[in-house]
């Protein structure tokens, strides 16, 4: 409850001065709603106390997911070591600091769980489809829809969360669809390769408007909201961090792959979690590297850094959950609040 935690004055004057920033922009109406909510119950000037009752919210959230009433958790076989990981690294900055975030991606984790409860259903094609007998699925995937859309107007990264949900939708089918190295699957292979193409292209063009367009490329130094962030020249150690970054998405991807066919998982949990691991891990990496490579604005590098966090801290979680807990798994997961950690304190 200091300065010592960077948005913690930053997230005061949001509270105090009704959406700041957040509010001349239009951002984020849920979160800003919220607040005014909270504000006019509690007082403008009671951002201590609001900050508390989200530390409560947060620790009630995680006790209930680490105690398995959120998603059904198999401790066994070194289950509860890969669940602790995931979750401090899912939580140690969202629900501390970047509580914006924290709260949406609470609600997201909401909707996976109500994804994965329908998932073992072969005829769950398509979440939206109402059945005959089947009314009250319906209401509840119904419900999961809304509540991505309310996240992604708490914080605008899970826009992108649920565009890999309405993906993962379309690439999901409606049986089993045979692959000639996984055996049965629920997904149409040609809607996944085809998933893969335009995620590749859209991250590709994203980069490249901006390092074509030089709009911001002769910027020495840049803000946005309460931000300053300084132009750095990409080093060599640099490189091979990200070299080290690369490696983990491709290991949480194989791992994903795997997971879902060994454990069995089907359904809409599955091709989420393909699409999740797959596409949208493995692109998002990329713009990365070739922003860094052109020396593109480092506010789009900041920017797509928290969404590849966020990509992967979702894909560990599911990967406990569903029960896939290899080594290799649990050395990422330290590696990655170990750059956590780092990234808090260059803050700082």
């Amino acid at each position: 409850m200091s300065k010592l935690n960077p948005d913690w004055l930053s997230y005061q004057r949001i509270y105090e001065s009704g959406g700041a920033w957040l509010s001349e922009q239009g951002r984020d109406p849920a979160f800003l709603t919220l607040n005014a909510f909270l504000a006019s119950v509690l007082g403008a000037n009671s951002y201590e106390t609001y900050r508390v009752l989200l530390a409560l919210y947060f620790m009630v959230f995680m006790a209930l997911l680490s105690a398995g009433r959120i998603f059904k958790i198999n401790p066994a076989g070194g289950g509860y070591v890969s669940l602790l990981l995931s979750l401090v690294y899912l939580g140690f900055t969202r629900f501390t600091i970047q509580i914006r975030e924290g709260i949406a991606i609470s609600i997201v984790i909401f909707v996976l769980a109500l994804f994965a409860k329908h998932s073992c259903s072969q005829k769950l094609g398509m979440p939206w489809a109402v059945r005959k007998g089947n009314v009250r699925r319906a209401l509840q995937t119904s419900w999961a829809w809304i509540l991505l859309i309310l996240a992604g107007m708490t914080h605008a990264s899970m826009l992108f969360v649920l565009l890999i949900a309405l993906a993962a939708c379309w690439a999901t089918a409606r049986g089993k669809v045979r692959s000639r190295r996984l055996g049965p699957i629920h997904v149409r292979p040609w809607r996944m390769r085809l998933l893969w193409v335009l995620a590749f292209f859209l991250a590709g063009a994203a980069v490249m408007q901006l390092y074509l367009g030089a709009s911001l490329m002769s910027v020495a130094a840049e803000s946005v909201g309460d931000r300053f962030v300084n132009v750095k020249a990409l080093t060599a150690v640099q490189l091979g961090f990200w070299c080290l970054y690369g490696g983990a998405c491709w290991l949480v991807y194989r791992e994903v792959r795997v997971g879902v066919a060994q454990r069995q998982v089907t359904g809409m949990f599955a091709t989420f979690l393909r699409v999740l691991s797959g596409p949208a891990v493995m692109a998002t990496y990329a713009s990365i590297v070739l922003a860094l490579l052109l020396a593109v604005t480092p506010l789009f590098i900041v920017s797509y850094v928290r969404l590849l966090h966020m990509f992967l801290a979702l894909a560990l979680l599911c990967l406990a959950v569903i029960g896939r807990r290899g080594l290799s798994m649990q050395v990422i997961g330290v590696f990655l609040i170990a750059d956590q950690v780092r990234s808090i304190v260059d803050s700082i």
